[in-house]
């Protein structure tokens, strides 16, 4: 079940910052030039380390029958529900504390690079202003 969410942590960022935030302007107007430019800097290990714990809390984490086992409804196949047993793993608190800690350090990954990029793409500004203006004005 961790691959399935894996993947689909994988498919959501290529949705989310290759196919949304980099190739469509609509992605830009609506969130902002800021926050779209923390998506796009998120790209990579830092996007899964954010979106897998996040899906992990929506379909793997709790104390309820989906959590523990996603077929809980069928009795064909023992594998899928309450005949093999959890034990507590979904519910765990060092469990919470593992997907928290993958969301900090996505996050503040993030946070980096979008200050770098700010930062390197003011100073480059400065740098190359007037080259710029009269490149354009051609």
């Amino acid at each position: 079940r961790q691959m399935v969410i894996f993947e689909f942590a994988r498919v959501g960022e290529i949705f989310w910052i290759e196919i949304l935030a980099l190739r469509s302007s609509f992605f830009n107007m609506v969130v902002g030039p800021y926050l779209a430019l923390a998506v796009i800097q998120s790209r990579g290990w830092p996007y899964i380390c954010i979106f897998w714990p996040v899906l992990n809390f929506c379909f793997l984490y709790g104390n309820h029958e989906f959590a523990k086992h996603w077929l809980f409804w069928q009795d064909m196949l023992d594998i899928f529900n309450e005949v093999n047993p959890v034990d507590g793993v979904t519910d765990d608190n060092f469990y919470f504390r593992l997907l928290m800690v993958m969301i900090f350090i996505g996050v503040t990954v993030s946070l980096k690079r979008l200050t770098i990029a700010l930062y390197l793409g003011r100073r480059t500004v400065e740098h190359f202003g007037v080259e710029l203006e009269k490149l354009m004005a051609k």
